[in-house]
Parts: structure tokens; sequence; C-alpha cells
């Protein structure tokens, strides 16, 4: 899978497709996706808003796409809530060590 490089986090849950009619790149969110055709030669992506793109890629291969940003997406997510645990925790033994030295 391609991923966009040099952007924002946020970015990087999209999927980076070719289009069907002008062989471009389409970045698409996958929480835009209502649902998905699939076609001989072609995927047409039907998504919010009654936007319907045609993209180069099958069904399985946009599936796939989708599966991995949701395991990547998972990891930062655990990693995120690991960082901010550890913060906290520096944070409450700070605290402790605060009020230990102004009792004594």
């Amino acid at each position: 899978m391609n991923t966009l490089k040099n952007w924002n986090d946020w970015c990087n849950d999209k999927i980076l497709l070719t289009s069907a009619d002008t062989e471009k790149d389409l970045i698409i969110s996958p929480n835009a996706i209502l649902g998905i055709e699939g076609g001989a030669e072609s995927t047409i992506l039907h998504l919010v808003d009654g936007i319907i793109v045609e993209a180069k890629e099958d069904v399985e291969t946009i599936l796939g796409y989708i599966s991995e940003l949701i395991v990547a997406s998972n990891a930062r997510r655990e990693a995120a809530a690991k960082a901010q645990r550890e913060q906290y925790e520096a944070l409450q033994a700070a605290a402790k060590e605060d009020a230990k030295a102004s009792e004594g």
C-alpha cells in the first residue's frame, strides 16, 4: 500500500488509489466509503454526499488497504495511550515527592 509522505498523522488514515478514468491519484478516507462495487476492470466507490469514483484497484486490494489502515491506526492509538499513561504516572510520582518534601 502506498502511504502519504510528509503529511500530518491524520492523513495516514487515507487510501491512495488510482483513478480509472484519469490515471491520477485518488486520496480517500475509508470513513467516507458507503459502498464498493467490483467490476471486471475497476471498482466503483460510493462515497458520502453522493460522490462516486472509479478506481483501478480491485475490491480485495481496497479492502486489504482498509485492513492495513485499521491495524496501523490501532497501533498509533495504543502508542499514544501508553505515552499518556507514562506521563500521568510521572506526574503522580512527582506530586508524591512534592508532598513528602513539604511534610518533611
